[in-house]
Order: structure tokens, then sequence, then C-alpha cells
């Protein structure tokens, strides 16, 4: 689990999205940035800050923004993939 994010965090996670996420998933993130649990079979993806692969920065959560930029097949663009 990853740190939980503020409110201004939160909005520019939906301002890069260009959707409003739902409450629920909001309160979530507001709890914890996404998660990985049982060797990734689960993942519930949050906002990635940094691409760095070495030290602190590189413990983050699978980014929300780039799995939605990543459509594949015939996903509805209404919908948020996680």
């Amino acid at each position: 689990m990853y740190a939980g994010l503020t409110n201004e965090t939160i909005d520019a996670l939906q301002d890069s999205l260009g959707k409003t996420l739902p409450e629920d998933y909001v309160n979530f993130l507001k709890y914890t940035n996404g998660t990985n649990i049982f060797s990734d079979s689960i993942s519930i993806w949050g906002m990635r800050t940094s691409n760095a692969r070495r030290g602190d920065e590189a413990i983050q959560p699978y980014d929300l923004v780039s799995l939605n930029e990543e459509r594949i097949g015939e996903i509805p663009d209404s919908l948020i993939i996680s």
C-alpha cells in the first residue's frame, strides 16, 4: 500500500485523466494511493509521480493515467480502467 493522496493530488489525477473518478475510488485514494497484493494478482492503480527505477521514488503504484491512455479493444472512453 502507498501513502494516500491529498484532495489537490486527486484533482490533478482527475485532470490528467480528463474524467471524474467515482466517489468510492476517491475515498480509497485518500486512504492509499493504489495497492498491489497477492504478488500483483490484484492491483489497484493510483498516481505515479516519478518513473525512477532506484531509491524511494521507485516504490510507487502503477500509473492509472498511462493505463487509461493505452486502451485495448473496444473499452468505451467513458469508463476508467483500474
